[in-house]
């Protein structure tokens, strides 16, 4: 699992849009999210995934989590 902070999340949406993760996990795997998840108890992450059906329109302050 990689931690990134204030990361943009450009690459990561089919529309481009630019907007910036505050906190971003990058989980390789159903244990990293499950670690995750776990080690985060209560919080309210944004799933990422290829990032098409997700329109950004500005800075995330949750969490985001980006399943590879």
């Amino acid at each position: 699992m990689i931690f990134q902070k204030d990361t943009p999340l450009t690459p990561y949406n089919t529309f481009g849009l630019p907007a910036i993760a505050r906190r971003l996990a990058i989980c390789r795997n159903e244990d990293a999210l499950a670690q995750w998840l776990k080690a985060n108890p209560g919080a309210n992450p944004l799933l990422l995934g290829g990032g098409s059906n997700i329109l950004l329109t500005r800075d995330v302050e949750q969490p985001v989590i980006l399943n590879r």
